[in-house]
């Protein structure tokens, strides 16, 4: 309880000018822009054009999906090399609850919230997805066939624990 109270409160965003998002680990400030394109670009900046304002959680969500997508898939294929396992199909999802699970025939899900973590993290979670589909269960295997590939998985996983509830939008 005393670990829970001295947690800084979940970030509720307000979408403001100069607000912090996250991506990969890195903050980004928020920056409107009066353009006449729909789109969210991301450089030193996280801009956004202002005519999405009226809908921005949902655009920013849309745009965090898509980049999730990208990245994820891409590092789904490297790890795939270094794991042996190939995923049936790879999917971004809405959950709210788990990073990322393996389906029965192979198909690995994730959630689009995970791309705001630190690469480090990120390739943490496709290493257990990927794990698991030549193993389902957590057991002492699972864990050491993770360990061969990333031996410091559980400062990841810890990070994960830890810091998870702040990959918020």
């Amino acid at each position: 309880m005393n670990e829970i109270k001295r947690r800084p409160l979940i970030p509720i965003h307000e979408y403001a000018e100069g607000e912090l998002f996250l991506f990969l680990g890195r903050s980004y400030p928020l920056h409107i822009v009066e353009n006449g394109s729909m789109t969210i670009e991301r450089s030193d900046r996280l801009y956004v054009s202002s005519r999405l304002i009226p809908d921005i959680r949902n655009q920013l969500k849309h745009w965090y999906k898509e980049e999730a997508r990208k990245e994820i898939q891409a590092r789904c294929m490297w790890f795939s090399l270094k794991t042996g396992h190939v995923p049936a199909t790879i999917r971004i999802t809405d959950a709210r609850q788990r990073w990322g699970s393996c389906t029965h025939n192979g198909g690995l899900n994730f959630s689009w919230r995970l791309i705001q973590a630190p690469p480090e993290i990120v390739d943490y979670v496709v290493v257990h997805e990927l794990v698991h589909i030549s193993q389902p269960d957590h057991s002492k295997k699972f864990w050491d066939k993770i360990r061969k590939i990333m031996p410091d998985f559980e400062q990841r996983r810890h990070w994960l624990k830890d810091h998870g509830w702040l990959l918020k939008i």
